[in-house]
């Protein structure tokens, strides 16, 4: 292949560019330090040189893709334009230049960047190239900016998708993020019909509703899943890169908002700042640095000594690397809320949720070390008695022989209700390591709930009692991490519909083998506690 490099690049990342540069769609599935970036601007080099292209769409997370314009003039060999969305208030291409446009991919959400992008396609599709850095901001297949990107970019004739771990929790994951670059390249191009193919589901029925929810239980044909996705992909880990070097740096760009913008501002500015009476200022350049860079991170320190906490976006960035990095970014959640895998809700956990504890199951999951997991466990067991086979490893696992880990976890079926407690969701709450003593904790305030009726004192059923579970930040002397808070909130006395649909999901979840063959025993009495008397519900 005839291309001149502007700078050397490393094995891998030759075989890359050699395998995907000719492809109209192709992914560049590249661990994190890799070089996936600079393996895609050669991509558009050459295709440039070759006269297939002139424009470049690159769509990236908020902190990154400003980013790439350093990149672009690093790696670039040939002459180029860079126009940034929001910073240049119109893309034009005024020159024969290769001109790249950099845009967020929450841009995607809102109608102003939808209308930029689609002027551009408008014009260029045919001589276009789009770039998806961290792809995985695009596989939930219902999300509105996965809807958009996929839809607006069809018509462009180059594409291509970044990312180091193209599968977070399932392979799933892969669907919408293929489908981007084109719809047939897996072979199905219906969503339930791939699930079926390459997932086994458990369906829960919810008694005389008719409803129904689906919880995936393995993962199957990964070997023909893989195969597709070889035919189209360049999959290298870091670890098979022998001549990377240790670290790869990367810039984030961080904006100051609200009281840490004025702040600064004023400092910069009067060399003085005054918030809520309190006021900081300085009078030589010295204090002038550490006075702005104490701002920076975070706080404002007062000529009084005292220290004034103020909003500090470089912790959210940081929680936003870590999470783009594990595939789990969700840019409306934050630290200590609860947020439902199956249905995509979210729930601020200093509000909390009102729950109703329909079922409770105790599980012995197997797992593998992480790195060689495949993010869900080898195996669920329901006898203590496989503890009986462990030994306690130095970490302070429960290890088999083995070497995979037993981890002891408390599976709560819940149902959510709102304000006005009537049923939302159900949904499955597991506790485990640091939060199996609240599981304990829950089930003995469940078991010990007592309540009068027609023959006297008794506990009643699971279903029928609703609980507010909040969240509170907990520590020890290595980490730090947000755990439940649980209280008991009342007995569902005069909600008909309620209490049918709770009772109902618990005889479902009882009933669906979710975990195999379950011997309930007496951990779930309580639920099938009854009066003497005719009906349901003992009230």
């Amino acid at each position: 292949m005839g291309y001149d490099y502007k700078t050397k690049p490393f094995e891998h990342q030759r075989q890359a560019l050699i395998q995907g540069a000719e492809k109209l769609d192709y992914a560049y599935f590249m661990e994190m330090g890799t070089g996936k970036t600079k393996v895609s601007i050669d991509n558009a080099a050459y295709l440039h040189q070759q006269e297939k292209i002139n424009v470049v769409l690159v769509v990236a997370p908020n902190s990154v893709y400003r980013n790439w314009k350093d990149e672009i003039n690093t790696h670039c060999p040939v002459d180029t334009e860079i126009r940034i969305h929001k910073l240049d208030k119109k893309f034009a291409r005024l020159t024969q230049k290769l001109t790249f446009f950099l845009i967020n991919i929450e841009a995607f959400s809102r109608k102003s960047g939808e209308k930029v992008v689609t002027d551009i396609i408008n014009e260029y599709a045919d001589t276009a190239m789009v770039i998806v850095d961290e792809a995985t901001t695009i596989k939930n297949r219902q999300a509105k900016r996965t809807k958009t990107i996929t839809k607006l970019c069809k018509p462009i004739k180059y594409k291509r998708i970044l990312t180091g771990s193209p599968v977070t929790k399932s392979p799933l994951d892969l669907f919408s993020q293929c489908g981007f670059l084109n719809p047939e390249l897996l072979g199905i191009e219906n969503f339930y019909a791939f699930r079926s193919r390459y997932c086994v589901m458990k369906t829960i029925g919810l008694g005389s509703t008719g409803r129904q929810f689906s919880l995936p239980l393995y993962f199957t044909n990964l070997d023909e899943l893989e195969k597709k996705l070889k035919n189209f992909s360049f999959r290298v880990k870091k670890q098979d890169c022998l001549d990377l070097p240790d670290k790869v740096y990367e810039k984030r760009y961080v904006d100051m908002t609200g009281d840490q913008l004025k702040v600064y501002t004023q400092l910069k500015m009067f060399a003085r700042a005054v918030l809520e009476d309190k006021e900081a200022s300085y009078t030589n350049k010295l204090t002038e640095i550490i006075k702005l860079h104490q701002v920076c991170c975070g706080y404002m320190v007062t000529d009084e000594g005292a220290k004034q906490e103020l909003e500090d976006p470089k912790l959210d960035e940081l929680l936003k690397i870590i999470d783009e990095t594990d595939g789990k970014f969700n840019d409306k959640a934050r630290q200590g809320d609860i947020y439902n895998e199956i249905t995509g809700s979210l729930y601020k956990g200093k509000d909390g949720i009102i729950v109703v504890p329909c079922l409770y199951i105790n599980t012995f999951n197997e797992w593998k070390d992480r790195g060689d997991s495949p993010g869900r466990p080898i195996a669920i067991h329901t006898d203590p008695s496989i503890l009986r086979q462990t030994s306690r490893g130095d970490d302070g696992k429960d290890r088999l022989e083995n070497g995979n880990y037993i981890e002891d976890t408390g599976n709560h079926f819940v149902y959510i209700l709102n304000k006005d407690y009537e049923p939302v969701e159900s949904a499955l709450i597991t506790m485990k390591s640091t939060q199996k003593k609240k599981s304990k904790l829950w089930n003995s305030m469940i078991q010990s709930r007592r309540m009068k009726g027609k023959n006297g004192f008794f506990c009643p059923p699971s279903w029928a009692t609703t609980y507010k579970l909040t969240t509170t930040k907990e520590s020890n002397s290595q980490n730090s991490w947000y755990g439940w808070v649980l209280e008991f909130d009342q007995i569902i006395a005069n909600k008909e519909k309620t209490l049918q649909v709770t009772k109902d999901f618990y005889e479902g979840a009882k009933s669906s083998e979710i975990f195999g063959k379950v011997d309930f025993g007496q951990e779930n009495a309580m639920n099938d506690t009854k009066p003497k008397e005719s009906g349901d519900v003992p009230f």
